[in-house]
Order: structure tokens, then sequence, then C-alpha cells
């Protein structure tokens, strides 16, 4: 009888084994996920950055060189009530920007006036391949942010708004590994707040990204995950960056994420 009972127990044992392989990650791949879901949605955040800390249309390099609205040959459509720029590409990827003004109230304005303009709304979009050695896929995100407390002297700007990716052959080599995804990513930005000055890094403020993936190829191929990711501000080059319990930092400039302790 004690032998059955064993047996039985072993069984059982085997059986749960082979669901929990079948339910959810183990916690390498947890943990993997944690990490590859970090610099997608970093490099994405980090890509915002730059709007919001120069919103004008790019010109030599993926982020504009002054931080006010540089309009360039960007056109006025009195229709739509927006300026449209030209595409432009650097370094493989498509930029797009469209820019509309408002005064105070809420008024369109068919210009940008340094002191009256009180609020910009910013659409753009940013695609093509993204190569970072360790990191490549090809993206596609759009992003519809606000930006307010633009009228007068002001000493700083403070960005909201929402946007959308979709991250396809997303490859992450660690050593001899590779892994590949699929992701949709959902972006919400909350009071970021962008200091007035050059060089200046947002000081406060949240990017908040909702993050669905589908492992592609091996062993969990076809295997679906979600993520929440929380990227806050605080006013130097680095920003955290928090996926679940996982704590990273990714630098603003270079876009290299790095797992903190």
């Amino acid at each position: 009888m004690q032998r059955i009972r064993t047996m039985g127990a072993l069984a059982v044992a085997i059986i749960a084994g082979a669901c929990d392989k079948g339910t959810g990650p183990s916690n390498s791949l947890d943990t993997d996920l944690d990490a590859d879901v970090a610099v997608v949605a970093a490099n994405s955040v980090a890509e915002d950055a730059d709007a919001m800390r120069n919103p004008g249309m790019p010109t030599t390099s993926a982020a504009a060189v002054s931080g006010d609205f540089q309009l360039g040959v960007c056109t006025f459509s009195a229709v739509a009530g927006r300026f449209t720029c030209p595409v432009k590409t650097f370094g493989g990827l498509t930029f797009t920007r469209s820019y509309a003004f408002f005064a105070v109230g809420g008024a369109p304005m068919s210009l940008f006036d340094a002191l009256l303009t009180a609020s910009a709304n910013l659409q753009s979009g940013v695609s093509g391949e993204v190569n970072r050695g360790h990191w490549r896929a090809t993206i596609e995100w759009n992003r519809d942010f606000t930006v307010s407390g633009l009228a007068g002297e002001e000493t700083s700007w403070t960005w909201n708004g929402t946007g959308s990716g979709s991250i396809e052959g997303s490859r992450h080599k660690h050593g001899d590994t590779e892994r590949t995804y699929n992701l949709s990513t959902n972006t919400t930005v909350t009071n970021v707040v962008v200091p007035r000055s050059e060089g200046a890094y947002p000081t406060s403020g949240t990017v908040t990204v909702a993050v669905e993936l589908s492992v592609v190829g091996g062993e969990r191929d076809g295997e679906n995950f979600t993520r929440t990711v929380t990227v806050t501000f605080d006013g130097t080059q680095s920003a955290r960056v928090l996926v679940g319990g996982a704590k990273f930092k990714v630098n603003l400039a270079t876009r290299a994420v790095v797992k903190e302790d």
C-alpha cells in the first residue's frame, strides 16, 4: 500500500510540473522577460523624453537642436488647424511630426508665439529598424502629447498624453543566447515636467507603458505575457525603470539599460 501511495504521489507531482510549465514562465524566463521588456520600454520612453525636451522637428539628428518649436519648413493647414512637417529619416528611423498651438482659454493659433502660446499638441511617429547590438527590432511608435505652461516667461513645461507601439521581431542577445518577441505597447505620460534650460532632463513625472508580448521560437513559442513598466524622472540623465518588482535604470542619452541590485 505504501508503494502505491508513493507512486501515486510521484504521478501527481509529474502532472503538476507539466501543468506549471504550460501555464506560466519559469523563474529564469520570468527574469529574462523583465529585463527584455525593460530594454524595449526604456528605449521607447527615452525617445519620448527627447521629443519632450526638444519638441521641434529633428534637423540633423534624432533630437531637435533647440528646446523651442522649430517649425522650419512645416506647413500650416487652416482646415486641420495644424502644422505638418516633412518626413525625416535618421539612422534608419523615419520621423513624422505635426503640431497644433493654442492660446490661453484654448483658442487655436496659426503660429507659435513664445509669449502668447499657452499649450501645444504634438502628434509624432517613429518607425524603422533599431539595432543597438544586443537588441534589434522593427518598431512603430505613435504619440499624441500635449504640453502646457507655455505662456509668458515660463521656466518649465508640463507634458501629458498617450501613445501606442508595435515592435516586431524584437531580438535580445545575451552571450550565446537570443530571445525573440513580438510586442505591442500602450503609453501614458503623466505630468512630466521639463525645465526650460539647455540640456535639462525631466525633473519629475512618470511614463507608464503597458506591454503585451508573444514569445517567438523556442520551447515557449506562442506563449503570451503582459508587463507594466513605470519610468520615473528625477532631473538627471538616468531615469528609474520598474518592471513589476524588478528595478532598472535607463541612460536617456545613450539608451543603455542596467539592472539595479
